[in-house]
């Protein structure tokens, strides 16, 4: 008997590394299906050119490849993250990895744009269950303090890499075979997630005081709502005023039936009373304001590089390399810095830097510049953002309650696509609004190029004035260094009040 407790007691320490070992072996799986959504990201506007060539895409059409993808994902992000909270974690995770993959299969072999467009939809939809999925997973994974903070360190490492890996290879895919090997590259990584993550990563218990109801009145309103909104403002500068004016309308009607419907309903897909945590609520508005200056930042340079410059697609992404390099590094950085000072310093100090690199931007872009006028203004913006996002996701994450990890996952990065797709639409019309060329006039490359750069400087600087706001949020929006306990989150039940 001594003999069997001597052994059992051998093994215990082997179980525990072996465990723990599992741990971090999962969280490599969920960064991989990241890394596919960042890839995502970054490399569809390398093979749009291509795309259009062999499909005869139009301008607009190809806005709209790029858009839907981003629409759709912050569309269904709120449902995403409340279905990964009522269900198993894990089954949510691995169904939507299938889903992109199937989707990315139908991308690469579409033979019209109408299809190529809704594989793209369902793409940008599977990511939004996927991401809040992962993140919920994290979560529930690695307690909070400091392993949960290198977890969201790795994994908004791999987020980094991502967008930087992904210009470079789709750019490479497109050169040596074609841009239908772009999405196919998916389908081989979506494979791989679904065959380690039964042994990876633990199945997630659902908790006790979740219900099974979800709120699709509410999911409708919302998703429609968002998609209207986002398209409504993304058009405007092309559409008849009174469509647009009659779209923002019926936007408006749709987002404030879904308010109302989520005060009456039993189990709300949003729980109003996440917004009064004032943490939280701060968390996702300075979340929205860096996506408003990343997304801003990424076109405008893309445009510059290879519109005023004459970058190919492949040498554009080796420029943006430094970009997703420099973010890989500092988020690994953001964790024990938060450890160190807490999150108020951390989140401020990103900030600044954020804002200062898209502030002195405009000063930068010249007609006869290099790859070398953008290079400080990406270092700032990028170890900014990869200062004061994993600080923004580790505050959010700490002020809510286990049962509502996933739908807070989903509001946050809902609130950034949404500052993307907003944020973007505005900065294109601005840009537009500043850019003295007139159609047709066929002036000369150099005064193309000038007007071009004329266009890109008050855009830049709206960005900046509204990462100023960031950093008033971040002074005002949050009472201390550290993050709130566990026990001072609210509880599912006190949310829904």
């Amino acid at each position: 008997m001594s003999s069997k407790v001597e052994r059992l007691a051998g093994d215990a320490p082997q179980q525990v590394v072996a465990a723990d070992w599992r741990r971090w072996a999962g969280l490599i799986v969920l960064c991989v299906a990241l890394f596919l959504e960042a890839l995502n990201f970054s490399s569809v506007n390398v093979q749009i050119p291509a795309i259009s060539e062999d499909l005869g895409l139009t301008t607009v059409t190809a806005q709209f490849l790029v858009s839907t993808y981003q629409v759709a994902y912050a569309g269904f992000l709120l449902l995403g993250g409340r279905i990964s909270d009522l269900v198993s974690r894990r089954l949510v995770f691995i169904s939507s990895v299938a889903v992109f993959g199937v989707a990315s299969l139908a991308a690469g072999l579409a033979g019209n744009p109408t299809i190529l467009i809704a594989a793209r939809a369902v793409q940008g939809i599977a990511a939004a269950f996927t991401t809040p999925a992962a993140m919920a997973i994290i979560t529930a994974t690695f307690p909070e303090g400091p392993e949960r903070n290198k977890a969201m360190g790795i994994y908004g490492m791999v987020g980094g890499s991502g967008f930087a890996i992904g210009a470079l290879l789709s750019g490479m895919l497109t050169s040596l075979l074609n841009w239908r090997w772009g999405f196919f590259d998916y389908v081989i990584i979506t494979v791989l997630v679904i065959a380690l993550t039964p042994a990876l990563v633990a199945k997630s218990e659902r908790p006790s005081s979740a219900t099974r109801g979800i709120d699709f009145a509410g999911a409708f309103s919302v998703t429609a709502g968002l998609l209207l909104l986002v398209y409504t403002i993304g058009e405007a500068h092309s559409a008849p005023v009174g469509l647009t004016i009659g779209g923002l309308v019926a936007a408006i009607i749709l987002l404030i039936g879904f308010v109302v419907i989520e005060s009456r309903v039993r189990t709300p897909i949003l729980p109003l009373g996440v917004l009064r945590l004032p943490t939280l609520a701060s968390a996702n508005i300075i979340g929205f304001i860096q996506y408003v200056g990343f997304t801003g930042v990424v076109f405008i340079s893309t445009l510059y590089l290879q519109n005023v410059l004459g970058y190919t697609p492949f040498q554009t992404g080796l420029a943006f390399l430094p970009l997703g390099l420099e973010a890989a590094i500092f988020s690994n950085l953001a964790p024990p810095l938060v450890n160190r000072i807490g999150i108020k310093p951390t989140l401020i100090i990103g900030m600044v830097l954020f804002t200062a690199g898209i502030a002195i931007m405009p000063w930068m872009l010249t007609t006869n510049g290099t790859f070398w006028n953008i290079i400080l203004p990406h270092l700032l913006l990028g170890g900014g953002l990869s200062l004061a996002f994993p600080a923004v996701v580790i505050a959010a994450m700490s002020e809510s309650s286990a049962t509502n990890q996933g739908l807070t996952s989903g509001l946050i990065t809902t609130a950034g696509q949404l500052g993307g797709a907003l944020g973007l639409a505005v900065i294109i019309f601005v840009a537009a609004v500043f850019t003295p060329v007139v159609v047709g006039a066929h002036p000369a490359v150099q005064a193309v190029n000038q007007a071009l750069v004329t266009g890109f400087q008050p855009a830049l600087l709206l960005a900046a004035v509204i990462g100023l706001l960031g950093i008033v949020v971040a002074l005002v929006g949050f009472k201390g260094p550290k993050p709130s306990q566990p026990e001072q989150a609210m509880s599912s039940e006190s949310i829904a009040d």
